[in-house]
């Protein structure tokens, strides 16, 4: 996982401007060569570059591997899509999910992980003055997100580690302002496995000390938030977005996107990926995600799967802690976390899973809850306190995909299987 890093940046000599700054100034023109990376030389983008692919690389394996043997489909209408050129096939992806998220800026990236690449760059853009990220600084996230620490490390700034709840898989809103400091520029945060976080705390906390707001949406396709009497989509709420569709594809494959209100940041975004062709999608991958959006943005077959193995699993409750959203988050489960409790073995309920052909993983965010303490030790994150719910769940917890088209005959033999290795 890319909790094995073998390079560590130290944080620079902290900024000691009040927490609240100014307004962002409007954009001329972007200096591309001052956007990259904070100043980190070229081995030690390289090494971030190598460790953040390989990391992305395992995770899309093991999301591969426990797909294996599962009974879903795809309508065949999905599979296949016209070949328009490179630019009309971005344009009608970038503007179908305007539409669809209710958001005027969508630039579509190559993957999930250009995505949050492109986000950090774009806030890193030094016409953003004194609220640009820069080396040293500090994002706000959690240990559940490998994919957001890996990002923020690669660009030098220092992942502040807050501890999350059970059973929403979440950020503990309440450690928010013990993760502030100084030098903390904002906060980056995922709707775990499509459970919405609480986006009204955490959006009128970053508004109060005037941070950015990441909303990393990549496991969340299709989910929604109320918010101040408005439904919005997640991702549409935050300062940026970041989306992807691989999540919702049988495959594991699909584009990224960065989603955005603010024509500042979208300018920037752009110039960006002008610039640079690693970030920008592939037009056939771009022109399929246009013809699968109707299907895979539809949440309500992930909501009903999750809710069926919920309510199947009631009988379990004592064995099992089952996730819970909150009341104004609209889930969607692309799969189900299930944290065992002190009486079950966890490798035992996993190895008599494996025997019983039942597909599950661990959350693709650590290999084990030891892991986040060696990063603080060797200083490349600072967490607050000993984060204990986020250790029992990086350590109990395994994870059911709900691909699309799962059958409740599937969903069933998954919890015969679960009871039968639990009595």
């Amino acid at each position: 996982m890319c909790y094995n890093l073998d390079r560590i940046w130290k944080p620079a000599t902290p900024r000691m401007e009040p927490q609240k700054r100014g307004k962002i100034c409007c954009v001329g023109s972007v200096l591309r060569g001052g956007i990259m990376y904070c100043n980190k030389t070229a081995a030690e983008v390289s090494n971030a570059s190598i460790l953040l692919k390989n990391a992305y690389s395992r995770a899309q394996e093991q999301a591969k591997k426990c797909l294996n043997g599962m009974n879903f489909s795809v309508p065949a209408s999905t599979n296949t899509a016209a070949a328009p050129s490179a630019a009309e096939a971005v344009e009608k992806l970038e503007s179908s999910l305007s539409r669809q998220l209710n958001i005027p800026h969508v630039c579509a990236t190559g993957g999930g992980r250009a995505a949050g690449l492109l986000a950090l760059r774009t806030l890193s853009a030094p016409i953003l003055g004194e609220r640009s990220l820069r080396r040293g600084d500090e994002v706000i996230t959690v240990g559940l997100h490998a994919n957001a620490i890996c990002e923020l490390t690669a660009l030098g700034v220092t992942p502040v580690l807050a501890d999350v709840m059970l059973p929403q898989y979440n950020i503990d809103v309440r450690e928010l302002e013990r993760a502030l400091s100084p030098n903390t520029r904002a906060v980056m945060l995922s709707h775990t496995l499509g459970y919405p976080f609480n986006l009204k705390t955490v959006r009128n906390f970053c508004n109060d000390y005037e941070l950015w707001l990441i909303e990393d949406s990549r496991e969340a396709m299709g989910a929604a938030y109320d918010f101040d009497g408005t439904r919005y989509a997640v991702g549409t709420v935050g300062d940026i977005g970041i989306g992807s569709t691989a999540s919702l594809s049988p495959d594991g494959q699909g584009c990224g996107a960065l989603y955005t209100r603010d024509d500042t940041l979208s300018a920037i975004a752009r110039e960006i990926l002008a610039g640079d062709a690693d970030l920008s999608p592939d037009a056939e991958q771009a022109a399929t995600d246009v013809t699968r959006l109707k299907t895979l943005t539809d949440a309500e077959g992930h909501r009903h799967a999750a809710a069926w193995l919920i309510q199947a699993l009631r009988s379990s409750v004592g064995f099992l802690t089952l996730p819970e959203a909150l009341p104004e988050a609209h889930p969607a489960p692309w799969a189900l976390p299930l944290t065992c409790g002190e009486d079950v073995d966890t490798g035992a309920l996993m190895e008599a899973l494996r025997q019983r052909g039942v597909p599950f993983r661990a959350l693709l965010a650590a290999e084990d809850a030891e892991q986040l303490a060696s990063l603080a030790a060797r200083g490349c994150c600072r967490p607050i306190g000993d984060l204990p719910v986020t250790r029992r769940i990086l350590a109990d917890t395994l994870v059911i995909p709900l691909p699309l088209g799962i059958t409740e005959e599937t969903l069933a033999s998954a919890v015969k299987a679960v009871e039968e290795a639990l009595s």
